[in-house]
């Protein structure tokens, strides 16, 4: 059974020893890729040798929901919690005109046991393809003293030009973010 191991232990002669959280999307592959839905998976390790699989960390939503897939995001420590930032994918959506793809969040207090938060949900910016709105990197920045999220995005000029570009956001707080535009596009 998975346990929370969130100290540094050491010994008089014994060297630091870490635990490392990894987590994954365990795609079945049945029936083919996106077959089944999936949240995120975690493992854990100190050795990067043997590993403990602690079955799944943040449960997928229903075939309704917009996180009927959880793809790519985030694990940081904030606010003296841990949050998950991810890309929330439906594949539905889009025939139904909605953005397939938002950023979605959860908070936990030992990496071990998610809830979802509900509150966290970004779409994509007018101008901006709410179905390629993916892949959420966050870092804290201590000279602005503030949090930065980069993404993948593509802008709706046509998915046969190069559009595809990461832009960026920032928050204070982990609530109230700002968009600041393109990090990276190709015409820039």
């Amino acid at each position: 059974m998975c346990q929370s191991s969130l100290k540094i232990f050491t010994a008089k002669s014994a060297p630091v020893q870490y635990k490392f959280y990894l987590y994954h999307q365990r795609d079945t592959r049945k029936p083919g890729p996106f077959g089944e839905p999936f949240g995120w998976d975690l493992a854990t390790t100190s050795d990067f040798v043997h590993y403990e699989d602690c079955g799944v960390a943040i449960p997928r939503g229903t075939d309704e929901e917009q996180d009927q897939f959880i793809f790519a995001g985030s694990v940081f420590e904030g606010n003296h919690k841990f949050h998950a930032i991810y890309t929330a994918y439906n594949r539905d959506f889009a025939a139904q005109g909605k953005d397939a793809q938002v950023l979605m969040s959860a908070e936990s207090d030992d990496l071990l046991n998610w809830k979802k938060t509900g509150k966290f949900v970004l779409p994509a910016p007018e101008g901006y393809d709410g179905n390629d709105w993916r892949d959420p990197f966050i870092l804290w920045e201590e000279e602005s003293q503030q949090y930065i999220m980069i993404l993948g995005a593509r802008k709706l000029k046509g998915k046969q030009m190069r559009t595809g570009r990461t832009v960026w956001f920032t928050s204070k707080d982990l609530s109230e973010w700002h968009f600041e535009g393109d990090f990276w596009a190709p015409e820039t």
